[in-house]
């Protein structure tokens, strides 16, 4: 929670629009890239929850909601980051 906007608790995923891009998710490899680090997060009061992550040069997304935890391809971080402008826009689910 912020002290500037108390109200604000985080980015929600808007439903996606009629023409929208389908990403391929994957099964997490739980051995690959063990240090990563969180670069951005939707809000967890929804359903599924987004998290941007990377590892050196290279970005991934996780999806997570009650029954499974998948993963977008590790790609370099700037073609991911546009994923996840995708996503966070309602042109990707």
């Amino acid at each position: 929670m912020s002290l500037l906007l108390p109200s604000y608790h985080g980015v929600h995923v808007p439903e996606p629009r009629r023409e929208h891009v389908k990403l391929q998710w994957l099964q997490p490899d739980w051995q690959r890239n063990t240090r990563v680090r969180e670069q951005a997060k939707t809000c967890p009061c929804r359903v599924v929850v987004y998290t941007l992550f990377q590892a050196g040069g290279l970005a991934f997304i996780r999806r997570v909601d009650a029954s499974d935890t998948v993963e977008t391809e590790r790609l370099r971080a700037a073609v991911t980051r546009e994923m996840w402008d995708w996503l966070l826009t309602g042109r990707a689910v």
